[in-house]
């Protein structure tokens, strides 16, 4: 049986951000404690830094990865200090690709603003603009990733697992943004 193509959907970033804020975790337990240092990799696939907190639709750390699982995952990131000027982002992940899809899409919001929207169509770095007003004097980053078209690689018929994956994050680190 092969499997029926899904059609990809096309969400503007206004759509994402709300179905996000619908789908967003509480965030009252309290953030990472030591603070993230810009230009610093955070590689994820072990432990990571105190820094950093998963706080939904993660999966258990893999080798060289951990999935963020569909629909959202939301992560936490301290900074160091507050008071940024716009920041980069940079990913560096993999989407899972059933047969019949070419990318998989990501939108990115920090602090509940679009940062970034991507198709990831294969393993490699992704850059995002976290903008002042996201920063807003906070130390604490709210970073919500969104997959609207993920599916598991049981329905795409490639294996058991049944987790809806979204991408399989390697690493993330911030940059002070030079225009």
């Amino acid at each position: 049986m092969t499997p029926s193509k899904d059609p990809e959907p096309r969400l503007d970033a206004e759509a994402i951000l709300r179905r996000v804020r619908l789908l967003r975790p509480d965030r009252s337990a309290s953030a990472p404690s030591v603070g993230y240092r810009l230009g610093e990799v955070i590689r994820f696939g072990g432990s990571l830094p105190s820094s950093v907190r998963l706080i939904s639709n993660a999966s258990h750390p893999e080798e060289s990865h951990q999935w963020l699982l569909a629909p959202h995952a939301y992560l936490q990131v301290r900074l160091d200090a507050a008071g940024f000027d716009p920041l980069l982002i940079r990913i560096n992940g993999a989407p899972f690709l059933p047969p019949w899809r070419r990318s998989q899409e990501v939108a990115l919001s920090v602090n509940g603003m679009p940062a970034a929207q991507w198709w990831i169509s294969r393993d490699d770095d992704y850059f995002g603009v976290v903008s002042t007003s996201a920063l807003a004097g906070r130390r604490t980053l709210d970073l919500d990733f969104y997959f609207p078209n993920a599916t598991s690689p049981a329905k795409a018929g490639v294996s058991e697992d049944q987790r809806i994956l979204g991408l399989a994050l390697r690493e993330l680190s911030l940059h002070p943004y030079a225009r």
